[in-house]
């Protein structure tokens, strides 16, 4: 009897380690929600002194990297894609379970939502990457509606929405199919992707939006207009979850093309916060002091910032919290490297690409290059048979003795460093594929042949995963990839002048 019960355990022991094996190859990874709070769950305890929480207006606007950056505070980016009040509600209560934060940033702009149920994949985005617990089916049950509750809910739902509530519950159902979209970074940690392992919840967006003027709010009516039961009921349950923890809830609305009746309905939760004796802070009234350019800092439609906006944002932010609360500068803290890692990602993917991009000799590029460990990159020759300028002579003959390359090697044709050693080169001028992959993530080409547009010139180039073709338009050309951020980061390149791109 005792030895039966023993398998039976293990068989079900054995089952469960499959099936969590299968869901976490299957489940979705969206990165507006799902890849957040996954992330969360693996910060340490009692680690994250500033909680950030919200919608995409919180993870497009608010960079946890600029607040350590600048400040030195360690804070988490915990929102997701139009994450209405309720799911919020949840997401803080789940935050609580392993942080004591000092202080919680709220960012509102979802106290407009007017209905009382989301869109299916904005329930999935907020509340499939949460841990199974009470709390989460709390929240799975207040964001579902039950059919049959309402005699209107045939002017509300459509039958299919009515099906789609009725299995949101069940997770595997949405999700088993996803078989035909899997990839590499399904099975792989982090996503397949290092950026990942410090991780702390936000997304920057680089494009730039220009269709949209500065509003200009002294036009606007300023008679509050109440928020719907179910949002001001999830917002009361925040801010008095807040006070009943003795934790401080700051309530901002992260500046964006905001309309009259939204800002009408802010004015309304800023009366509701401050009766919780709460900060609440619109920044769309704070345009100009936080020097938001509606020109260059804007990144969709008027909804979210760019890197542009968000940086001027965030370090507003941060400056509000160092006037307002004694946050701890965590800077030069090993417990809190994790944070420092991710500002040092963020540099080399959004900043100045360590130093790379203001270098403007190719000589001195390259030296730099070298210089660390953490760089693999390519030099492409095309056209030295021809007439160029002193200065990019110069340059050249620095790089190829730089690369220990002998001077009469100085011809058209691709040379590939690794860890400072050279793993493939030539200079044949045939048509010839090389594939080179810099990590098991990113494949380039290095070929020869008809590259540009025209069709007559041939040329030495690479050829990316995606298709796209570059490096053959300049004589002179650094196709850099930074190891550190697995990722191509920077190009450098020169034509008959000498003078960078």
């Amino acid at each position: 009897m005792k030895k039966n019960i023993i398998k039976v355990v293990c068989f079900i022991c054995l089952l469960a380690i499959f099936f969590g094996s299968v869901n976490s190859v299957f489940k979705f990874k969206y990165s507006d929600g799902i890849k957040q709070i996954t992330q969360f769950y693996k910060e340490e305890e009692n680690s994250i002194d500033v909680l950030l929480l919200g919608s995409s207006h919180a993870f497009l606007n608010i960079y946890p990297e600029i607040l350590w950056r600048d400040f030195g505070y360690s804070s988490f980016n915990l929102s997701a894609s139009l994450q209405p009040m309720w799911s919020t509600y949840h997401y803080l209560v789940e935050a609580l379970k392993t942080q004591t934060p000092e202080v919680i940033v709220l960012e509102g702009y979802r106290l407009v939502q007017q209905s009382d149920y989301a869109s299916r994949g904005t329930i999935i985005k907020s509340l499939y990457g949460m841990k199974w617990s009470k709390n989460k089916l709390e929240a799975l049950k207040c964001s579902t509606y039950r059919k049959g509750t309402l005699d209107n809910e045939d002017e509300l739902f459509t039958p299919a929405e009515l099906k789609e509530m009725e299995e949101i519950p069940f997770e595997f159902i949405n999700y088993h199919a996803r078989y035909s979209e899997l990839g590499a970074a399904d099975f792989l940690p982090n996503y397949g992707n290092p950026e990942y392992e410090y991780y702390k919840g936000g997304i920057v967006g680089t494009s730039v939006y220009t269709e949209y003027e500065k509003p200009n709010l002294e036009e606007y009516n300023r008679e509050p207009i109440e928020l719907s039961a179910k949002t001001e009921e999830y917002y009361r349950k925040i801010l008095d979850l807040g006070v009943e923890k003795g934790i401080p809830v700051v309530t901002v609305i992260a500046p964006y093309y905001m309309i009259n009746r939204e800002y009408r309905m802010f004015l309304s939760a800023e009366k509701i916060a401050e009766e919780y004796g709460q900060m609440f802070v619109n920044y769309n009234e704070l345009y100009d002091s936080i020097g938001l350019d509606f020109s260059t800092d804007i990144l969709d439609g008027g909804s979210h910032l760019n890197i542009h906006g968000a940086e001027k944002f965030t370090k507003s932010l941060g400056e509000l919290l160092q006037d307002n609360f004694d946050l701890s500068d965590h800077r030069g803290d090993a417990e809190y490297q994790s944070w420092e890692n991710g500002a040092e990602i963020y540099k080399r993917l959004y900043g100045d690409k360590n130093g790379l991009t203001s270098i403007g000799n190719g000589g001195e590029y390259v030296d730099r290059l070298l210089s660390e460990d953490q760089y693999s990159f390519a030099v492409v020759l095309n056209g030295t048979d021809g007439e160029y300028s002193e200065e990019l002579r110069v340059q050249i003959e620095s790089i190829f003795k730089s690369l220990g390359i002998e001077q009469d090697g100085i011809c058209d044709g691709v040379w590939f460093f690794e860890d400072g050693e050279l793993e493939y080169s030539n200079t044949v001028s045939e048509a010839f594929q090389k594939p080179c992959r810099f990590d098991r993530y990113n494949d380039v080409r290095f070929e020869y042949g008809i590259a540009s547009e025209d069709g007559e010139v041939e040329d030495f180039f690479i050829r990316k995963d995606n298709g796209e073709i570059v490096a053959y338009d300049e004589i002179l050309t650094i196709y850099t990839y930074d190891n550190y951020v697995c990722t191509h980061v920077d190009t450098y390149q020169s034509g008959a002048d000498g003078v960078r791109k």
